[in-house]
C-alpha cells in the first residue's frame, strides 16, 4: 500500500514539474552549423568502429575454424 502512494506521489511530482525542453543546435537547430557536422563526424566515426570490431572478431573466428579443421601432422 505505501509502495503505491509513493508512486503516486512521485507520478504527481514528475507531473507538477513538467516544463519545456531545450534541444541542442544539433536537433533543432542549422543542420549545416558545426556542432551538427562535428555530431555527425563522431557517430559515423564511432559506427566505423564498432564495424571494425565486428569485423575483426568474425575473422578471428574464422581463422580458429578454419584452423582448427586441418589435420595434425605428428
Amino acid at each position: 500500500m505505501t509502495r503505491r502512494i509513493l508512486l503516486l506521489f512521485v507520478l504527481a511530482m514528475f507531473a507538477a514539474l513538467r516544463g519545456t525542453a531545450s534541444a541542442c543546435a544539433v536537433c533543432m537547430g542549422d543542420p549545416n552549423s558545426d556542432m551538427a557536422r562535428a555530431s555527425n563526424a563522431a557517430l559515423w566515426t564511432l559506427l566505423a568502429l564498432v564495424g571494425f570490431i565486428f569485423l575483426s572478431t568474425g575473422a578471428t573466428a574464422y581463422y580458429l575454424w578454419r584452423h582448427g579443421k586441418l589435420s595434425r601432422k605428428a
